[in-house]
Formats: C-alpha cells, structure tokens, sequence
C-alpha cells in the first residue's frame, strides 16, 4: 500500500501530462513503482500461494491502514520502520508508533536492513498490568506451533528501592 499526503505535492508535480486528471499525475510514479515491486514478489515467490494486490490511497496515514484493514479483511500489516528523519538512533520512526498504537491488527514492524534469519526461540514480556486474551494467546500458540518455537516467558515487576 502506499499512501501520499495531499499537501506533499507542488503544482509542478500535478502537471505533467495535458489530458491527465490530478489522481493519474500523483499515482502515475508510485503505481509504476508498485507494480515492479509486485512483479518481484511473484516471481520470487511463485512456488507459494500468494496474492500481492497493489493499492493506493490519499488520506491520513493512520486512517489509510485501518480503512484497508477493515475493507480488505487485513489479518496483518507489515511495514518497514525506517523514519522520515533518517536518525540511525531511533528505533522506531512516528508512523510506526502510531500504527502500533492506533491500528487494530496484529503488526510486524521490520527494521530497515534487517536480513531474516529462521526464528527458533520466541520471548513474551509481562509485565504487572498485561492481559493475554484468549485470542492473542490462541494467535500465540498457532505461531509457535508453526515455525516449531521455544517459549520463554519473562515477566517484569517493579522493584523497590529500601
């Protein structure tokens, strides 16, 4: 998905080609940009059972996820967390912490760079006022189950200084 605010474009970028609607002089380089993407992705995986599909939205970047979410019956959103500021220190750009924190739907957030290597030992952090519903455990355990993981549970308490 990818999604464009409205005010990040100048008029020389709303003009290019006599005949074009705005919409198609927006969309036109990020679509051509997804659809390489898109072709990548299959040929990389075409052996599974996969469907990419390529959507474009003008709206409020939080807004645009969860109305994706809901009309396309998302089960995931995963997103690269590399923020606009380019800081190396940060863990986390803005637009992640907000998906994380407004987005209802189960969110992997990838680290920029980062290269994948076969997950074999999951850890769950607790801490005082955490509640595992049945649901998120279920999604647990189907996850563990899957990829064959060891759980380690690490439960966090305050400690007080005598």
């Amino acid at each position: 998905m990818n999604v464009h605010k409205m005010g990040s474009f100048t008029s020389d970028d709303l003009m290019r080609f006599p005949g074009e609607s705005i919409y198609q002089s927006i969309t036109r380089e990020p679509k051509g940009k997804l659809y390489v993407l898109k072709a990548e992705l299959e040929n990389t995986y075409k052996n599974f059972d996969y469907q990419f599909e390529i959507h474009i939205d003008f709206d409020v970047f939080i807004d645009a996820i969860n109305q994706a979410v809901v009309s396309r019956n998302i089960d995931f959103v995963v997103m690269g967390t590399n923020g606009v500021t380019g800081a190396k220190e940060i863990l986390l750009g803005s637009n992640t912490i907000n998906v994380i924190r407004k987005v209802d739907c189960k969110i992997l957030a990838i680290p920029e760079g980062y290269r994948f290597t076969p997950i074999k030992e999951l850890l769950l952090s607790v801490g005082p006022r955490d509640v595992i519903d049945g649901n998120q455990f279920t999604d647990l355990l189907e996850f563990m189950e899957t990829y064959q993981l060891h759980l380690n549970v690490l439960s966090l308490c305050r400690i007080k200084k005598i």
